[in-house]
């Protein structure tokens, strides 16, 4: 699904709960890809299953993202630091799921709070809305 997306649209960078679960955060695959593209760009996205977009502004588009090559062809995606940040910041359901698998992980915690200082949101680990 991952690589399907990104060869209709190249700059969609697969986000949140969607990027969880293909770094193995998550165990379970959400029902909806969820990918993320710039605010500025209006490729069609139309999959054989169904797919949620977010447009993000281009200053922080691309923090956090990182480029999988695979033997199938390659796709972008976000580090579960910034999936987690975004979750948050658009009041994610599941989001309460995922943040319970990585409070035990001190390091990666830490990393969330850098992130969320870099994409100005510095109330995601305060746990402010």
């Amino acid at each position: 699904k991952c690589i399907e997306v990104c060869l209709s649209d190249p700059r969609a960078v697969i986000a949140m709960k969607s990027a969880c679960y293909y770094q193995g955060l998550i165990e379970s695959e959400p029902d909806v890809l969820t990918v993320a593209t710039e605010r500025t760009d209006r490729s069609a996205i139309k999959m054989k299953f169904p797919v949620k977009r977010h447009y993000f502004s281009s200053s922080h588009f691309q923090y956090g993202m990182r480029k999988i090559e695979t033997k199938f062809g390659k796709y972008n995606i976000y580090n579960i630091e910034r999936s987690v940040c975004d979750m948050v910041r658009l009041k994610d359901e599941t989001v309460v799921e995922v943040f319970n698998h990585i409070q035990a992980q001190t390091t990666q915690y830490e990393r969330i709070s850098e992130y969320s200082e870099i994409l100005k949101e510095k109330n995601i680990i305060r746990g402010e809305n």
